[in-house]
């Protein structure tokens, strides 16, 4: 046996290792550090640390450029937002991608009560077998752009099975449901249970991620 090629080969290894366990260190540091510009809303830093060229090797142009979206929603920016859909509607995306940035961008302009735009991210969506982002994307689309309530029976059935804990965002979905209906005593009654539950869910996360 070679043993001076082995101790090589041993150290080589150990030193690649180590190498590694000081990358994924130092990126996820850089992540939290950028992850804390957007969460205090300082865009100047922000917007010089990403630029750096230790980001671009240390992160994904995919991870880079969601976090520029993040940063544009957080500036409520229609211009740098729309920008920053087109540059992900120009690349080339895996399927875990693609429902991110679909599922950001439909959220997006439900807020806006931009319906059209909405629309052809249900579309998109729509065309995936992510058989839970479908339904999600589906019930919201049909609650605030239709105005529907066709989804009632099967959400109440739902969340007669669910956690208090968790009921809250069912409820006001489904209090929502019956305000279109014109069932204005039940929606007051679920958006009464919404509230209820929500400050449960509340305190939960509070006690798990204490100040």
């Amino acid at each position: 046996m070679n043993y001076k090629l082995l101790t090589i080969v041993i150290s080589v290894m150990i030193v690649m290792m180590l190498l590694a366990f000081i990358i994924s260190y130092y990126k996820r540091k850089k992540y939290l550090q950028l992850v804390h510009y957007l969460e205090q809303q300082d865009f100047i830093k922000f917007d010089d640390e990403i630029q750096r060229w230790f980001i671009k090797f240390l992160f994904s142009q995919f991870n880079i450029e969601l976090l520029r979206l993040k940063s544009a929603i957080l500036r409520n920016d229609p211009e740098m937002i729309e920008n920053c859909f087109d540059t992900f509607h120009h690349r080339h995306l895996n399927k875990k991608q693609k429902e991110t940035i679909w599922i950001t961008a439909f959220n997006y302009y439900i807020s806006l009560e931009n319906y059209a735009g909405a629309k052809r991210y249900v579309d998109l969506i729509n065309e995936t077998d992510n058989d839970q982002m479908k339904k999600e994307v589906n019930r919201i689309y049909d609650i605030y752009a239709l105005k529907g309530f066709r989804f009632l029976e099967e959400m109440l059935s739902e969340v007669e099975k669910m956690d208090d804990t968790y009921k809250g965002v069912h409820e006001f979905l489904i209090a929502r449901m019956y305000e279109n209906k014109g069932d204005q005593k039940k929606a007051d009654e679920y958006k009464k249970r919404s509230e209820k539950h929500m400050k449960l869910l509340d305190h939960k996360i509070s006690k798990q991620h204490p100040q």
